[in-house]
């Protein structure tokens, strides 16, 4: 009786783990859609950490996102998240359960006809920031396609309702402010 017991238990822990993973995975998805859309107000009321939201009012953020999606120095195109992958340890913490994502996603980027000149300057600087083998110029659209391996933090306290914030490497200062340290260590 104790081992089927056992098993039962396993099976539902299994099955529990599953659903959070595919809840995790689905509502980033949902998330990116959404900035891909730059419906900014929309992805932060559902997805804004609510940490980052302490540090940072939503019309802040808002604004922030607005600013690097528009910026007149250069034109990009942002695709959906591939091989998206929620990672298969989860931490609970204060009430909040935190789980990685790690992802690829491709951004193609048009330089505006004056910047065109610093082509190879240009190519360098993001070889060395994504790598040489995830960037590609091609010269008949005049676009670099670029590949970035990224990480996002996901927290819920409910285990349905998944908040995110993208760990980009510019943001260690912020990441360091918001997520307790065990969470961190998760990224790495």
């Amino acid at each position: 009786m104790m081992k089927f017991l056992t098993v039962f238990l396993m099976m539902f822990a299994v099955e529990a783990y599953s659903q959070n993973r595919d809840a995790v995975a689905e509502q980033f998805m949902d998330y990116s859609q959404l900035m891909i859309r730059r419906d900014f107000e929309k992805a932060v009321d559902l997805y804004a950490s609510d940490a980052l939201l302490k540090k940072v009012s939503r019309e802040e953020l808002t604004a922030m996102m607005r600013k690097m999606f528009s910026s007149p120095d250069v034109s990009f195109t942002v695709y959906l998240p591939e091989n998206v992958e929620v990672l298969p340890q989860f931490e609970r913490l204060k009430g909040i359960t935190y789980s990685i994502l790690a992802y690829t996603q491709q951004i193609d980027l048009k330089l505006p006809e004056e910047k065109r000149a610093q082509h190879d300057a240009i190519v360098n600087v993001l070889k060395k920031e994504f790598g040489s083998q995830n960037v590609v110029y091609h010269p008949d659209e005049d676009v670099y396609q670029i590949i970035t391996a990224k990480k996002a933090v996901a927290g819920s306290r409910d285990l349905q309702h998944w908040k995110f914030t993208v760990a980009d490497k510019n943001a260690g200062y912020l990441l360091r402010e918001i997520y307790p340290e065990k969470v961190l260590k998760l990224l790495n």
